[in-house]
């Protein structure tokens, strides 16, 4: 637009509305400017749906690869398959695109397991009476009571974090018909009472934990006796594994110990069992999953590879691994239990492995994965058979991705109400898509053509006044009848070297060329290309014919001001005049 016009004046002398008129002139003049502008406007909306249509390419072009191009990064759909087994207790399979259809047997005798390393000793000191309750760290004792019924009567029992456990045995071996309540050598709460004696621990009003933490809920029950299920150890797991007063270990570690797991390195410096638990099921190079069996108070190390191998232990400095009961007398292998490859039996002949998942290396099954999970007295069948759903999934996509564009497209070039009608390129590319699509491929006997197998524009109606359709179809039965007739040539009808969907992804991928080092542009790049330019040349235009005007305005807004004060001079002159003949008339 021109510049702002100073305020002026107009018409002071002459009367004229010159404002109006230099604006109605100028509104004249700016005409071209207003054209100008409507072309922006419609190159805007041109290359507005010049995007929307090679989006829907785009999806267009994804379609017609899966259909055209084998790859190793995607599934093929024309060489998917499918299995099942008929015993999914015992195995699973899954195929890769590889696979031969195929039906074998399979009959598992045994599963792959894990070799799995054991404390043989428990590592957290054990229970004595002097133990106050909070020394049990693992499992914390809330204070408050528990029932101890004698014959049927109730005995409630307080405990409080101050308690030594004698002081809770005390109060039950105070309990009438109570013989005696011990912590026995092996950290083993025992009650003793005479035979004959009922005696029942626990009642719903209990407050406190204590029969669950010192395994009395679950204890061992005779007729003379109520002893705790698992040994109670006072081991403190976030404790620093070097201060032992802290830690409460059976056997002290020594400072600083290190020692490896696998290939893994560990280091004790300043941490806790709980820390180095963390470590090692972290640490790859040691392959194995470590836990602290808090009933048991061992420490146990599961590889996580099925199979026959050792896991390897090694104090590297240090007892860490020894105090832990992993390696006896120097003997890393004593308290391993060697894990067993899996047994089975394919089509009657001996097979053994490592892994319970079965892959081709072992069976022989070219692109086939056996997942064993159990054993089976009578062989699973597993039969392995190609999948056309993928296949007819993709063709059913292309014809609903095809429409979408030719839909678009008839609808942005139509010769009335199209926002590009005057374009050809995108009326060709469309012209050529169809074509394609009922092209027929030399060297093809049976199916040489989509609307053979199933993809065609139908057949002719009264709605379409006697021509079919432009909509593609996809008759899925045609389809199957097709495969199952002949699927190596419906496979070269699709993507042979002269394939119908070959043909469409070099028309495609033509169309949406965009390479800014390369002179060749697709139709969508070069579009793009011509309407910036074209824009840029409006916007050149525009800026000049602006300049223009801005000086044309002031060019009349200065001759009509030469006006007005010429006229207003005229004025003053007939004035003049017009006294002097009055003072003429009156001197007569």
């Amino acid at each position: 637009m021109g510049s702002t016009p100073p305020i002026t004046f107009g018409g002071l002398s002459s009367n004229l509305p010159v404002n109006d008129i230099i604006t109605k002139l100028m509104d004249v003049e700016r005409r071209p400017i207003t054209l100008m502008q409507q072309q922006k406007q419609k190159l805007s909306a041109e290359s507005a749906q010049y995007d929307v249509s090679r989006t829907r390419l785009v999806t267009l072009q994804g379609s017609i690869k899966k259909l055209a191009v084998s790859s190793i990064l995607e599934s093929d759909p024309f060489q998917s398959k499918t299995a099942t087994s008929s015993d999914t207790s015992a195995v699973s399979v899954s195929v890769g695109d590889s696979a031969t259809p195929q039906t074998v047997t399979l009959k598992v005798n045994s599963l792959a397991t894990a070799t799995k390393a054991t404390s043989q000793n428990q590592i957290g000191r054990l229970l004595t009476g002097s133990n106050l309750l909070s020394d049990v760290s693992q499992r914390t004792i809330r204070s408050g009571n528990f029932t101890v019924y004698v014959n049927g009567t109730a005995n409630t029992i307080a405990v409080n974090d101050s308690d030594t456990f004698d002081d809770v045995l005390g109060r039950i071996d105070a309990i009438s018909g109570i013989d005696s309540a011990t912590v026995d050598g092996t950290g083993k709460l025992n009650l003793a009472f005479a035979n004959g004696t009922q005696v029942k621990l626990g009642s719903n009003a209990d407050t406190s934990n204590f029969l669950s933490v010192a395994y009395l809920d679950t204890g061992v029950a005779t007729s003379t006796s109520i002893t705790s299920s698992n040994a109670t150890n006072t081991l403190n797991l976030s404790a620093d594994i070097s201060d032992n007063s802290a830690a409460r270990l059976q056997t002290a570690v020594t400072a600083g110990s290190t020692f490896k797991i696998g290939t893994a390195s560990f280091d004790t410096s300043g941490k806790s069992i709980i820390d180095l638990l963390d470590e090692i099921n972290s640490a790859t190079e040691a392959n194995v999953v470590a836990v602290y069996n808090t009933a048991a108070n061992k420490l146990e190390l599961t590889n996580k590879t099925t199979g026959s191998t050792n896991i390897y232990l090694e104090d590297t400095s240090g007892n860490f691994l020894s105090a832990m009961g992993l390696i006896v007398g120097g003997n890393s292998t004593a308290g391993q239990t060697l894990g067993s490859n899996a047994d089975f039996l394919l089509n009657g002949a001996q097979f053994y492995s490592t892994s319970n998942t079965v892959t081709e290396s072992v069976s022989g099954l070219t692109g086939v994965t056996l997942n064993l999970t159990g054993t089976n007295t009578t062989a699973a069948t597993i039969s392995i058979a190609r999948n056309n759903a993928p296949l007819k999934e993709s063709a059913k996509k292309f014809v609903d991705d095809f429409n979408k564009v030719i839909s678009f497209i008839d609808q942005q070039t139509d010769a009335e109400t199209g926002v590009i009608r005057n374009r050809s390129t995108l009326v060709n590319l469309r012209n050529q898509l169809r074509s394609l699509v009922s092209k027929s491929v030399s060297g093809l006997s049976e199916y040489n053509s989509l609307p053979l197998v199933g993809i065609s524009t139908g057949a002719p109606n009264e709605s379409t006044s006697g021509s079919a359709s432009t909509t593609l179809q996809f008759t899925e039965t045609t389809f199957d009848k097709a495969l199952a007739n002949n699927r190596e040539e419906v496979e070269q009808l699709f993507k042979g070297s002269g394939g119908i969907f070959t043909q469409l992804k070099s028309l495609v991928d033509a169309a949406l060329f965009d390479d800014p080092t390369d002179v060749k542009d697709g139709i969508f790049a070069a579009s793009a290309s011509s309407i910036t330019a074209k824009q840029k040349n409006l916007d050149d235009s525009i800026k000049r014919t602006e300049a223009r005007l801005t000086a044309k305005e002031a060019q009349l807004r200065s001759q009509f001001a030469m006006m007005d004060k010429l006229t207003s001079q005229y004025q003053s002159q007939g004035t003049a005049i017009s006294g002097l003949a009055a003072q003429l008339r009156a001197n007569r």
